[in-house]
């Protein structure tokens, strides 16, 4: 057979084949016309895994994968007629591998005799690799189904060339009709800046993240995580970009921030949030001298009374009520918050005049006190408002809103309805508040507290009845500290419950050391005075019955000295207390009667054994005597027993004696004295 056109042609090799044949870099078998294996170049040798010895005479068909043998004839039939062709099959290699391979096959006369030459392509990892294409191309194809996140694949313009149903169900519209639209279509006007500038940067950078907002087909807004990237696809750059519904996350965020800068009852915004606002309003007077602002800090005058006597719920609505009328009451540009229980703060930043900020407190004073109806009561709500004018002097939002706190404690004070400017003496006053209230503390804690007694002189008989306890502070470095310097600060610091127990606690255990020591000529009792804030409190009782008992002692050994104030604010529980220390034989005086706010009908509702006549009434001028035989009269019908606090001189003595009062206390008298004065007083047994 001559060669045919289908092959190269050249010189043979002395194995039987062309002398190509070893130097081709293809795979290649030289065949009889019977199928038997003649030669075998060294690409196929390492192929098959073996040279043409080591292979043996074998016919080719013994080196197809015997699935494909069948399909042998027909191709081989085709290469002996001189047609060439590709035939892609499976070969078995020595080591049992299966290779897939195109066999391209001709016939060429090789020294005389007809060989059929074969030059094999190996396909296998071609054909691999496309497998494993199709599969990646399988799953981004699954992933891009059946994502959790939107995908939208467009182009830099923002036309929407494809959608998953993600991003169909995210944005409402169908897969098709997404496919129409733009991605603007699916932003606000608000957020199209931020979408175009994102395309920008997306084009610049190659991938970009950004948050924006968007608009379902239906109209609802929702906000979106979105993550872009450049890919080429045929040639084309697009954009894909991954949407993430972030609204629950954003909803969440804001109310987070809400609570963390927003207080619950009012709405308005919080301390936090005005320390922010303050520390930019002194930023802004530290970089320019001709900036400034105004702190107004407003309380509300007796808000603890409306609390104690009708109830925190009302105080509620109070404060609620109040935070509306500032709201509306101060400017445009002015910042109200609620920094404290019964605290707000206006802020007017740029403000520096003194006598505007005047005003404006003027006109939010006047807006708090208009009547009020809550829970069918008419209320007067009324504010004392402490102001700090700043330029350049602050560095700390805090220290402005300590001396407008210092400014407003001097407001309150006055009264109802101050105002007060904070100065620099105000400052010093305040740091001395806080050294007396830590040495305070400290006294306590440490045994610097005296008990002092001052006899109650019977004046029918001209003896002492009863002893007056006093508590007396001994500073180790100021000496005697002032009552009225210490107490009202115990009062407003809480200190004024731990003076309550430790004078009751003491004046127990004198009362016992003076029945021991004097026997007949011991004080019948001791009169102790428990603050407003002690006396309505069932505890009070308790502490009652363990000093009694840890003395041995009964109730009538006790007296307890309390103010209408007291009484008057929490009305049914003082009674319920009043009831109680009457059943364990404990009296009750009402201390500095005449001075207070009570109503002369509530008396008659108190089980109080004597009523004390202010000294106001008694020293002095005799224009007090109606006054004081008024009281007399009253407390007589009631069943009380009249005490004068402050006679001082003989003609004071003589006229409360001659008005029926049953007992006096005064410097007339003595003044409070020690322990050991009191005893030595007592053993005398003086008369008047």
């Amino acid at each position: 057979m001559k060669p045919t056109d289908a092959g190269p042609r050249g010189k043979t090799s002395e194995e039987g084949a062309p002398a190509w044949f070893d130097q081709s870099f293809d795979p290649m078998l030289g065949l009889d016309l019977e199928g038997e294996l003649k030669a075998v170049n060294p690409a196929c040798e390492r192929l098959l895994g073996g040279s043409l010895a080591e292979l043996g005479s074998c016919r080719f068909v013994e080196l197809l994968a015997e699935d494909r043998r069948e399909e042998l004839a027909r191709h081989w039939a085709r290469w002996t007629q001189g047609k060439a062709g590709d035939w892609e099959t499976e070969l078995k290699t020595r080591a049992g591998d299966t290779r897939s391979v195109r066999i391209r096959a001709w016939v060429q006369d090789v020294d005389g005799s007809p060989r059929l030459l074969m030059v094999i392509r190996d396909l296998t990892e071609d054909l691999r690799a496309a497998a494993r294409w199709r599969r990646s191309e399988e799953r981004l194809d699954s992933l891009f189904h059946f994502a959790g996140d939107a995908i939208l694949i467009h182009d830099l313009a923002g036309l929407i060339l494809d959608a998953n149903p993600r991003a169909s169900e995210l944005l409402g519209s169908s897969i098709d009709e997404l496919r129409r639209r733009q991605l603007l279509d699916f932003a606000p006007a608000s957020a199209r800046r931020v979408m175009r500038g994102a395309m920008e940067q997306l084009e610049t950078l190659g991938s970009y993240r950004f948050e924006a907002d968007m608009v379902r087909s239906n109209g609802e807004a929702l906000a979106v995580a979105v993550a872009s990237s450049l890919l080429s696809l045929d040639g084309r750059q697009v954009v894909q970009s991954h949407l993430r519904d972030i609204s629950r996350h954003r909803d969440a965020e804001h109310q987070l921030r809400r609570a963390f800068f927003n207080d619950p009852l009012t709405g308005l915004p919080n301390r936090t949030w005005l320390e922010d606002r303050l520390s930019m309003a002194i930023g802004r007077a530290q970089r320019r001298s001709d900036e400034g602002f105004v702190l107004m800090l407003l309380g509300l005058d007796r808000f603890q009374t409306i609390n104690d006597g009708l109830g925190r719920r009302v105080g509620d609505q109070v404060l609620v009520e109040v935070a509306r009328r500032l709201g509306q009451a101060v400017g445009d540009e002015d910042a109200l918050a609620r920094v404290g229980s019964d605290e707000l703060a206006v802020l007017m930043p740029r403000v520096t005049g003194l006598i505007r900020a005047r005003e404006a407190a003027d006109a939010l004073q006047a807006a708090v006190a208009k009547p009020l109806q809550l829970e069918n009561r008419n209320l007067v709500v009324t504010t004392s408002v402490g102001i700090v004018q700043c330029k350049d002097s602050y560095l700390q939002a805090e220290d402005c809103l300590r001396d407008a706190g210092s400014a407003l404690m001097e407001a309150k004070s006055g009264g109802v309805q101050g105002q007060k400017v904070f100065t620099k003496a105000m400052w010093n006053r305040a740091l001395r508040r806080l050294d007396l209230e830590q040495a305070l503390r400290r006294a306590v804690e440490e045994g610097q507290l005296r008990l002092y007694f001052q006899p109650i002189v019977d004046l029918r008989t001209g003896s002492i009845r009863d002893l007056e306890c006093l508590v007396r502070w001994l500073h180790p470095e100021r000496g005697i500290v002032p009552p009225m310097e210490f107490l009202p600060l115990a009062e407003e610091t809480g200190l004024i419950l731990e003076l309550d127990e430790w004078v009751l606690r003491e004046a127990a255990r004198a009362e016992r050391r003076f029945r021991d020591e004097l026997g007949a000529l011991a004080p019948r009792a001791l009169a102790v005075n428990v603050s407003s804030g002690g006396f309505c409190r069932l505890e009070l009782v308790a502490l009652v019955d363990e000093v009694l008992h840890e003395n041995r002692l009964s109730g009538r050994h006790l007296k307890v000295e309390v103010t209408e104030s007291a009484m008057i604010g929490e009305i049914a529980l003082a009674a319920e207390v009043l009831g109680r220390l009457q059943e364990r034989g404990v009296q009750v005086c009402l201390d500095d009667f005449g001075t207070g706010y009570a109503s002369l009908g509530y008396l008659h509702r108190f089980p109080v054994s004597t009523l004390k006549i202010d000294r106001s009434f008694v020293s002095g001028p005799s224009r007090g005597s109606k006054i004081i035989e008024a009281v007399v009269l009253m407390g007589h019908n009631l069943g009380m027993k009249i005490t004068a606090e402050g006679i001082e001189t003989a003609d004071d003595l003589a006229r409360v004696r001659a008005l029926g009062c049953e007992k006096g206390q005064g410097y007339l008298f003595s003044r409070p004295l020690d322990e050991a004065s009191i005893l030595e007083l007592l053993a005398r047994d003086p008369t008047w």
